[in-house]
């Protein structure tokens, strides 16, 4: 085949490319570019640290007569002090990465997840009567794999004006989610159709990976024809089209010409970042660290067991106690435990802290036994 005719030929593909992918993607980046604005807005629902603060009930210290769970005689990865269904449990993440939960008062068993509990737990936490209760595997607002350890969920619908959907974990009996209509209408417009993320695809999080590389290529390629198009039919040197004009284009056609080759460039990095976003094959995943070795790094030492005497808190009765101490009979170490407190996104973390370090702690006024040989002893 003579070189001018494959020319014509590929030139011609050229055109098809971008005339038919293009109609078809260009429906896609509308869709993109709407519910992103929509997004800007309304952000797609999740339970924020601050309104679970907020809403948690207030932490019964008389009942706390159990220390805190330690994993192997070392302390845990995370540490959480809180109330379940009245009673106060602590919840401890192992390093097996398996989350415990265990009643921080003598004698006290756990309820099971249930209806019931359900009903009792979503009352109190979105403060109106409980509609209806169902037990679910997923849904769109928790199809996310964060939520994997909570399955199967309650969905509790309330009595409210904003139509409020809670959703409690079966694992930890805690309040993991929270919807309202608002925010469901709105992100049917927004994060869904902007994400791809209908449940039907999303539940499965390879396909929905797939799905997201593919798709971006089709749009990739409708763009870059374009680009190329664009540059073929410009005439930017002195042999330019009739009356001195770089482009044979008028009108809306003339628009189409001028905006593709100026915004193109954006277009087709906007479409690669996306692509990107999803760590296609893998390509930026990193190895592990050695799991020995964050625990020794974390964790070095064996703590001595914790008496339950000695755990007070810094205003009692109140829901966001700034800070409390666990402090040992040896003179040696202090756990300080930063607690529920609105003021602040999270909850601290726990720490070990030696005697040089406890002398540069902030007391807030507190004043309990285990206060007092913290600071003699140190």
């Amino acid at each position: 085949m003579p070189v001018s005719n494959a020319g014509r030929h590929a030139r011609r593909w050229l055109y098809l490319v971008h005339r038919w992918v293009g109609i078809a993607s260009c429906l896609f980046f509308a869709m993109w570019f709407g519910s992103g604005l929509v997004m800007l807005y309304v952000p797609y629902p999740s339970l924020s640290p601050a309104e679970t603060l907020a809403r948690a009930q207030a932490i019964d210290w008389s009942a706390v007569t159990v220390p805190p769970p330690l994993d192997g005689g070392r302390l845990p990865q995370d540490l959480l002090l809180e109330m379940r269904d009245g009673v106060p449990v602590w919840r401890s993440q192992g390093w097996d990465d398996g989350w415990h939960t265990v009643p921080a008062s003598e004698g006290r068993h756990l309820a099971s997840v249930d209806a019931a509990y359900a009903v009792r737990v979503a009352s109190r936490f979105g403060r109106a009567r409980v509609l209806n209760v169902e037990r679910i595997m997923r849904d769109q607002w928790t199809v996310s794999g964060g939520f994997d350890r909570h399955r199967p969920l309650w969905k509790a619908t309330l009595e409210d004006e904003g139509g409020t959907n809670l959703y409690v974990s079966s694992s930890t009996g805690g309040i993991v989610q929270s919807t309202d209509r608002t925010e469901r209408f709105w992100n049917w417009l927004g994060s869904v159709p902007h994400w791809l993320y209908p449940t039907v695809l999303r539940q499965d999080n390879a396909a929905w990976r797939q799905v997201v590389m593919w798709v971006s290529g089709p749009c990739s390629a409708a763009a870059l024809a374009g680009i190329w198009i664009g540059i073929l039919r410009a005439r930017i040197g002195t042999r330019r089209f009739k009356g001195g004009r770089m482009t044979p284009y008028r009108g809306w056609m003339l628009w189409h010409h001028v905006a593709g080759l100026i915004g193109g460039g954006f277009l087709i990095a906007w479409i690669f970042s996306g692509w990107l976003s999803v760590d296609p094959w893998h390509l930026f995943r990193s190895a592990e660290p050695d799991a020995r070795a964050v625990r020794a790094y974390a964790s070095a030492g064996v703590m001595p067991a914790v008496p339950p005497r000695p755990v007070a808190p810094c205003r009692r009765g109140s829901r966001p106690c700034e800070d409390y101490r666990l402090c040992g009979d040896a003179p040696s170490w202090c756990l300080s435990i930063r607690m529920v407190d609105v003021r602040f996104s999270t909850p601290r973390r726990l720490r070990r802290l030696n005697r040089s370090q406890m002398r540069s702690l902030p007391l807030h006024g507190c004043s309990s036994p285990a206060r007092s040989r913290s600071r003699s002893t140190g």
